[in-house]
């Protein structure tokens, strides 16, 4: 919704890590775990990408959808969206991606949790950087309770008092 209120292109990373494992005929997850099993894999995996978000010019019309975007491109306005745990999980079991399948809600919570502890410790072992240091962002949109539309609100409130 944002992309097209702005006009900018979104690019995920995790669609292209996604993207990556299916070329490789795994599922995310599994792509994942090479990373925990061997954390010289882990880096490999994420300095190409890395590499990649820091090649984006700063003034390109761009939405970066990553976990370390903030590392990676410092000077950008950087947006942190947020969600409990417990409705994360359903978002993303209703999803239903290829991907990602799961074949339960509460399977999803439990992967979700590992996944975001593992990134949050791999990130700071690797890098140095707590990616869940509030610190790091403009703005901190926790969208738990909140609309889709609710959401596109909060953040075009504050895009618009840096453009006047």
């Amino acid at each position: 919704m944002l992309a097209e209120r702005i006009n900018y292109t979104v690019i995920g990373i995790g669609d292209m890590k996604r993207e990556l494992a299916r070329q490789q005929w795994m599922t995310i997850l599994e792509r994942d775990q090479l990373g925990r099993n061997d954390p010289t894999k882990a880096k490999e995996h994420d300095t190409q990408f890395d590499d990649y978000q820091k090649s984006l010019p700063l003034d390109a019309k761009i939405i970066l959808d990553s976990k370390l975007w903030f590392w990676n491109q410092p000077h950008s306005f950087k947006i942190f969206i947020s969600v409990s745990d417990a409705i994360g999980a359903q978002r993303v079991f209703d999803q239903q991606r290829d991907s990602d399948a799961r074949s339960s809600y509460e399977e999803v919570l439990q992967t979700n949790i590992q996944r975001h502890q593992w990134h949050a410790e791999n990130y700071k072992k690797i890098y140095g950087v707590d990616i869940f240091d509030m610190s790091h962002y403009d703005l901190v949109v926790d969208t738990t309770d909140m609309t889709p539309q609710e959401v596109l609100d909060r953040i075009m409130a504050k895009l618009d008092l840096l453009i006047v």
